[in-house]
């Protein structure tokens, strides 16, 4: 469920231009880790800031207020 206070961005389009794909993002240790800091700062479970989908579906990247990184 998503508040009026959530933004969502296609993650896939943003990565397309440079032959990347989102999971290769989230792979990351240091995506990881941010994402580890996000939860424990936003005191909201990682599964709220990011939502994947697959299929005729994009993946989305859930960005919070104040959140910067992508």
């Amino acid at each position: 469920m998503h508040n009026s206070n959530s933004v969502m961005v296609n993650a896939t389009e943003m990565a397309r231009p440079f032959r990347k794909r989102p999971v290769e993002w989230l792979r990351l240790p240091s995506t990881i880790e941010f994402l580890n800091t996000l939860s424990d700062v936003r005191k909201s479970h990682i599964t709220n800031l990011v939502e994947t989908t697959r299929g005729n579906f994009p993946t989305i990247q859930n960005r919070e207020p104040g959140c910067t990184k992508m």
